[in-house]
């Protein structure tokens, strides 16, 4: 009775060992894709990308939603028509960048129609209506801008 008793006790010993790939795992930052909806208070939409760990990436599509609906609060009606019109018409992107080249805290460039890149660090502060005002105007009149 002993020996079973001993032998239950290594066996058990050994499963309850599990191995290394038990680890949770790590957040590695990776190729981030969110679309975002419900813009200007309506049925307009557009994607947040970014290279960022799951722990950055979490709640950065709502701080651009938001940025983008401050901005285009601060805009004028025909401009704000405008804008309509061109998230309706064209797959728009938001790009965050952590290490942005070429700006600190917003860029549009009209050879990269669509597409506007925020500096992460900008997107809890720095980043005012009339900025991201003046990001949708040069995105729909395709003028370059940065900031």
């Amino acid at each position: 009775m002993e020996k079973i008793f001993l032998i239950l006790i290594i066996g058990l010993a050994f499963i309850g060992c599990g191995d290394k790939d038990d680890d949770p795992p790590t957040d590695d930052p990776k190729d981030q894709s969110t679309p975002i909806s419900g813009l200007f208070g309506g049925n307009y939409s557009a994607t947040v990308k970014g290279h960022f760990t799951d722990t950055q990436w979490n709640g950065v599509p709502n701080k651009v939603k938001n940025l983008l609906d401050a901005g285009y609060g601060a805009t004028v009606v025909m401009a704000q028509n405008s804008t309509k019109t061109y998230f309706e018409n064209n797959a728009v992107v938001i790009k965050i960048q952590s290490d942005p080249v070429g700006y600190t805290k917003y860029k549009v460039d009209p050879t990269e129609p669509s597409t506007i890149y925020f500096n992460f660090e900008s997107l809890d502060s720095g980043l005012t209506a009339e900025d991201v005002a003046a990001v949708l105007n040069g995105l729909r009149l395709g003028v370059s801008g940065s900031k």
